[in-house]
């Protein structure tokens, strides 16, 4: 049975549980207190309500529970993504966040590289995680590591989420009842810069790649479709399909490949038409000989690491762009895959595509396009602005007709300064009034005179 022990001025909670001695801290030396602190404890042990004492649990413990937690519930890529931020918070604690090489069947799997100075949160149990860790962490990550404020906040969200799991779910509790992350505060994240390439730099992109027709045909699909890394990286062969007209369209959509399930971001499905442009790049990576069904595979014909894939990327980007400036014919800007998605979007958008069939074609939602996207219409809002005819023209149908004139297409308005202000106080026309008897009756005097009589009556 539960009871209160007193050692020096501070009153513990003594229980045995499973044959072993517990001690519970009540943190006060006030009888009163202690003796409340006493019943609510007895009343979580009858009725499972949350106890007023934090919990103990090995961090590896619950680590790993979480982990499991997540590789149920979660896309792969994003489960992956998940464990390389638990594993750069609180390091290999666990069997789920340790590192293993890769297989021969991933060829090309890219390891995470440990920095000199881990910046880890060391802790043995859970309860003893708290704001100040979670602060010094993200500090220490944006300082020495040079993260940003998007990514400090993709870090708080990642360990809110996770305490939060081992609260609700796991009936944990942390001193004072609180999740540890709730006091840290988001930082504010400017509006994203949209950077895409122009058709010159399209032109010099692809040419550059000349010695590398695998990896032209991929900056041509990712520009030319507007497709995610990922979803380039999972196209199987059988993903491109042509029509009896022999029209060809990528097809993105859920598959399953060595135990491995893959869904499309948002969970949307869907079929990009390829264009006459794109064609000829995926006809060449078509023809060649294969026996492993992935469209762009690595040299050992496995499917790429995302993370390794753009490096390769990038390597052979900067290579061009020093040959480049070697040979003195100017520079290349090293891209990256999401700039070559959003250019697939800006030249849609440039050319007045609705944003609701670009949405469709990227996956997106159209406020996500509008956000990227909706500044890319000049020429679409100038010939918006430009077809509205504001010319008005007398019409005796009615006196509000007479008043306000109507809209009439191809009647351009030639509006003077007929009747003057100092005319209008004269008759005792309001100024406002005479503006739009004005604009109507310009042309014409003897409508305007019949203006001014229905005014004064």
């Amino acid at each position: 049975m539960a009871c209160l022990k007193k050692k020096g001025n501070k009153y513990y909670v003594k229980d045995v549980v499973g044959g072993k001695e517990i001690w519970h801290k009540t943190q006060t030396g006030d009888r009163a207190e202690a003796e409340q602190k006493l019943r609510d404890y007895i009343s979580f042990k009858n009725t499972g309500s949350a106890s007023p004492f934090p919990s103990k649990t090995p961090l590896n413990e619950i680590l790993s529970e979480f982990c499991l937690f997540l590789k149920t519930t979660l896309r792969h890529e994003s489960y992956i993504k998940d464990l390389s931020r638990l594993r750069n918070v609180f390091g290999p604690v666990c069997d789920a966040l340790k590192i293993e090489r890769a297989s021969k069947s991933h060829a090309g799997e890219l390891l995470e590289q440990k920095p000199d100075k881990p910046n880890y949160i060391v802790v043995k149990d859970l309860e003893e995680i708290t704001t100040v860790h979670i602060t010094l962490f993200l500090n220490r990550m944006m300082a020495d590591r040079g993260i940003g404020k998007k990514t400090a906040n993709n870090y708080r969200e990642m360990l809110h989420r996770f305490l939060n799991w081992a609260i609700t779910q796991m009936n944990k509790r942390f001193p004072g009842g609180v999740n540890p992350a709730d006091n840290i505060k988001l930082h504010k994240i400017p509006a994203p810069e949209i950077t895409y390439l122009t058709r010159q730099e399209i032109g010099l992109q692809l040419n550059a790649l000349n010695d590398s027709p695998m990896f032209q045909a991929i900056v041509a699909t990712l520009i030319y479709a507007g497709l995610r890394r990922e979803e380039l990286l999972w196209l199987r062969r059988s993903d491109i399909v042509t029509d009896d007209s022999g029209r060809s369209s990528i097809l993105i959509h859920a598959k399953t490949f060595d135990g491995i399930t893959w869904i499309p971001k948002n969970k949307i499905s869907r079929s990009i038409p390829v264009s006459d442009v794109l064609k000829p790049f995926l006809d060449t990576v078509i023809k060649e000989k294969e026996n492993h069904g992935w469209l762009f595979a690595t040299p050992e014909g496995s499917r790429w690491n995302p993370d390794c894939f753009s490096e390769k990327l990038r390597e052979l980007n900067i290579e061009a762009s020093n040959k480049m400036k070697a040979e003195e014919n100017g520079e290349l800007t090293v891209w990256s895959c999401i700039d070559y998605r959003h250019t697939f979007g800006t030249q849609l958008a440039s050319r007045g595509i609705s944003l609701y069939v670009i949405a469709s074609l990227m996956g997106n939602s159209p406020d996500i396009c509008r956000k990227h996207y909706a500044k890319l219409f000049p020429s679409t809002l100038h010939h918006a602005i430009n077809s509205v005819d504001y010319s008005l023209v007398a019409d005796c149908s009615s006196q509000l007709s007479d008043v306000m004139g109507r809209l009439v297409p191809d009647a351009p308005m030639q509006v003077e300064p007929a009747v003057t202000e100092k005319a209008n106080k004269e008759k005792k026309v309001p100024v406002g009034l005479a503006v739009i008897i004005n604009a109507a009756a310009v042309e014409q005097p003897e409508i305007r005179r019949n203006h001014l009589r229905l005014l004064r009556t």
